[in-house]
């Protein structure tokens, strides 16, 4: 389907305030991410307080903060970020084809990643979008004994951070903008057409560490 711009009202103006009319075009599309079914929930064999403790133990050593930990009511919470959010969530793909008389530019990238790709306003003016992304979150881990055995259970929150900035063809900037999308385990989000979900890695790999 067709990209909507991420550029505000306010953006899109103080570019063509800002820059001569050229000759150049661009556009865009978005393709939509899939929906992945995410492991949250696992039962060990282990006992409680060996499940416990070697759960601490590798959130620890790993590049999880944790935040609050009370093993009497039985819950961690822990922190996490990423430069690379593509790795751990699922933005979609976007496509953006850029023109300026010599032939066509397409730059294809994870919605959620870095990238950089030319761009035009309504009056054909050239200009470089530069995109930076930080994906920060936060996990509840329920540790429970189930009998002789342990359950866990992940739920964690994430928020994607999207930052834009053009800059014309002097290297001078015009314009900037930023899109924030809140999203869980269990319930995707997203704005602006753009939809996000989890690729389940981090809960699985909160998982893995009572194995």
């Amino acid at each position: 389907m067709e990209l909507r711009s991420t550029l505000s009202s306010p953006f899109v103006v103080a570019v063509l305030a800002a820059m001569l009319a050229g000759c150049a075009t661009s556009s865009g599309k978005y393709q939509s991410p899939q929906r992945y079914g995410v492991q949250n929930t696992k039962l060990t064999k282990l006992p409680f307080d060996a499940a416990w403790d070697r759960l601490v133990k590798n959130l620890s050593s790993d590049f999880f903060v944790i935040n609050n930990i009370d093993k009497h009511s039985r819950l961690l919470n822990i922190s996490f970020s990423a430069s690379r959010p593509s790795e751990f969530v699922d933005c979609g793909t976007s496509t953006r084809i850029f023109n300026k008389g010599f032939g066509e530019e397409k730059t294809t990238f994870p919605t959620a990643d870095p990238a950089v790709y030319g761009a035009a306003n309504s009056a054909g003016a050239p200009f470089t979008v530069r995109q930076t992304t930080r994906l920060e979150g936060r996990a509840n881990i329920y540790v429970a004994p189930e009998g002789d055995a342990t359950q866990i259970v992940v739920n964690a929150r994430y928020v994607l951070t999207v930052n834009t900035q053009a800059r014309n063809a002097e290297g001078h900037p015009v314009g900037s903008d930023q899109m924030v999308y809140d999203f869980s385990t269990k319930l995707g989000g997203g704005a602006n057409e753009v939809l996000c979900y989890t690729k389940g890695v981090i809960e699985r790999r909160i998982l893995s560490f009572v194995d």
